[in-house]
């Protein structure tokens, strides 16, 4: 099995789960990363999850033809082994940045695969310099000048607080900041189901402190 095929399934991974996303709020919500969900219910299988789900096809398209691209140099670069160390470490290490860099805003949400693709990038340039892309046979562009756009308009300012957050008005912010927080309480409230109340860790004291102050 070569780096090819391995990118392919990582693709078609992609498209069906974010897919299954569009289609269905719930399944979107169970897997995305927030701050709440890592640092009170502790669900760090977010940090993989969420780079298969995209907020748009557009954001999907833009991440799965990069990979594509580059992987077609990549396969004489990079062995499988390193491909997906490459992959899975840089998605990994950017969600955690960008997790820290907006973990004050409320209702942050952190996805998709740009971390996973800048990570393959700029370890293929490294590994075998730069090289002509071509994009479709339309044009061809310095691997590095491609590289250098990608970051700088696409995947660097995610670290900014401001980016990404939910625009929605003010009634779906409101909806959606209230079923988190209800999502939250009943995941504390199952923990306590099974472990019982001790075993609260600080964070999760005050989360049930708070919503049973608002009731």
């Amino acid at each position: 099995m070569n780096t090819g095929i391995i990118s392919l399934g990582l693709v078609l991974a992609n498209i069906i789960v974010s897919w299954l996303a569009f289609r269905n709020k719930t399944f979107y919500g169970q897997y995305i990363l927030k701050a709440d969900k890592i640092f009170i219910s502790r669900q760090y299988y977010r940090f993989i999850t969420a780079g298969f789900i995209h907020r748009s096809w557009s954001t999907l398209l833009l991440n799965m033809f990069t990979l594509y691209f580059f992987t077609c140099q990549a396969v004489y670069a990079l062995p499988v082994t390193s491909f997906l160390l490459t992959y899975f470490i840089s998605l990994v290490l950017g969600n955690v940045i960008q997790l820290f860099a907006c973990r004050k805003q409320s209702g942050h949400q952190i996805c998709g695969a740009q971390w996973a693709t800048a990570g393959v990038m700029l370890a293929t340039i490294a590994r075998i310099g730069d090289f002509p892309l071509s994009i479709f046979g339309l044009f061809n562009m310095a691997a590095w000048c491609y590289t250098l756009v990608f970051l700088l308009i696409y995947v660097i300012p995610m670290i900014w607080p401001k980016y990404g957050q939910y625009k929605g008005d003010i009634d779906d912010r409101y909806n959606l900041e209230r079923a988190d927080r209800a999502q939250i309480i009943d995941d504390i409230l199952e923990k306590i189901q099974q472990k019982g109340i001790n075993s609260l860790t600080t964070a999760e004291r005050k989360a049930l402190e708070e919503h049973s102050q608002r009731l």
